[in-house]
């Protein structure tokens, strides 16, 4: 049971005073506590770590196991189909199966494509002239366009694929009857591609686990690939969308930036500074001591990675973005055995999206003040995501 006072003991999550800090609750001052009780809005208590290396600890000791509170998975008869894959063995023989399609030798293959579709995109804004909602018009197409050539969904279905994917993830993780429901209504979608998919074939993620559902139909169920499938759609492309908008927020304040390179550099630094994907939960299966913390078994755990990624222990005046930034241990991609599978995807999507669109708009600049921008916090991915996004040139 988390331990603290009932009537001092904070609300999570915390409020924060505008879209680009961290809520002030979250700052520690050096020699702080990395690791205090919160109050849970949904109910119960949870203890939150903000600290670098109590996160690391968390996300890495087996002691803790993946937490996905109030996510209904009655999606068929056969039990738990999800949180089977969220943990070992069952996570480990399933991220085997895709994790050549990740890998740098398919990424660097894919990185005309990316230009290619980039390209595209920007020749549109171009004709159609300021101002422009890079949403809309950029960042969520590139990243839906280069989901489906790493699935291996045709282009003539990304409009659904987004469609679907959009439908669940607005479903409150509270909602269990109509999180189901919306599994339900997504299965007879998935299972129509997947049919195409085993008809015509290919070198892509879909084909690797339709390959693995019939030639080991004993590891993996037509059940389990639908359901497995259907979460690796909405963080494929929405997150990835929404750091694409962070870089734009962050780097059009930047002074002199115009023609230059968008380096890796300034992508580690906006993956550390953006506030997308900020929390991560996990539930101690037995007690554990997290840095002089007692956490009993069935406690709750949130790793807030925003916080995290501003620890003053690490990073030189962490709450300043600054594209020169030399070391970046940032976990925005998590860590451990559920380091983000696609980490090296996303890198290559981001400098390739953010330096073409800085090359073609050198002048570009938010249309309006970042206090007027439309962010909204995802059950899901437990922080901001930038919903619209209108610039000028």
């Amino acid at each position: 049971m988390v331990e603290g006072d009932a009537e001092t003991t904070p609300f999570w999550p915390f409020s924060r005073l505008n879209a680009l800090e961290v809520a002030p609750a979250l700052a520690r001052a050096p020699g702080g506590d990395p690791v205090r009780p919160v109050r849970l809005a949904s109910g119960g208590h949870a203890w939150l770590v903000t600290g670098h290396d109590a996160a690391q600890f968390v996300l890495t000791d087996p002691q803790f196991r993946m937490g996905v509170p109030g996510l209904g998975t009655d999606f068929a008869t056969s039990g738990d189909l999800v949180h089977r894959f969220l943990d070992p063995p069952d996570h480990n023989f399933l991220r085997k199966l895709v994790s050549a399609r990740f890998s740098r030798q398919r990424v660097l293959e894919l990185e005309p494509r990316m230009t290619e579709i980039a390209s595209s995109l920007l020749d549109v804004i171009a004709e159609g002239g300021p101002p422009a909602d890079l949403v809309e018009r950029f960042a969520l197409p590139f990243s839906i366009a280069i989901l489906g050539e790493v699935l291996g969904v045709p282009p003539t279905r990304f409009p659904e694929l987004k469609a679907w994917s959009d439908a669940l993830i607005s479903i409150p993780f509270a909602d269990t009857a109509e999180r189901t429901s919306g599994w339900r209504r997504l299965r007879p979608w998935l299972t129509e591609l997947i049919a195409e998919k085993r008809r015509t074939g290919g070198v892509d993620v879909l084909s690797s686990l339709i390959r693995a559902r019939d030639e080991h139909s004993e590891s993996l169920t037509e059940e389990e690939l639908l359901a497995f499938v259907a979460i690796l759609i909405p963080p494929g492309y929405l997150l990835t969308s929404t750091v694409i908008s962070w870089g734009v927020i962050l780097l059009a304040g930047e002074e002199g930036l115009g023609h230059a390179e968008v380096t890796q550099g300034m992508v580690e630094e906006i993956l550390r500074f953006q506030l997308a994907g900020g929390d991560v939960a996990r539930v101690a299966t037995e007690e554990v001591a997290l840095c002089g913390t007692r956490v009993r078994a069935g406690d709750k755990v949130i790793v807030a990675l925003s916080a995290v990624n501003r620890d003053s222990r690490l990073f030189t005046d962490p709450a300043s973005f600054k594209v020169d930034r030399k070391q970046n241990a940032h976990l925005a991609f998590g860590h451990g055995i559920h380091y983000c599978l696609g980490a090296g995807l996303a890198r290559v999507e981001l400098q390739v999206a953010l330096d073409m669109l800085f090359k073609r708009f050198p002048g570009i600049r938010l249309a309006e003040p970042i206090e007027e921008l439309t962010f909204e916090r995802s059950d899901l991915f437990g922080d901001e995501l930038v919903t619209r996004l209108p610039v000028v040139w």
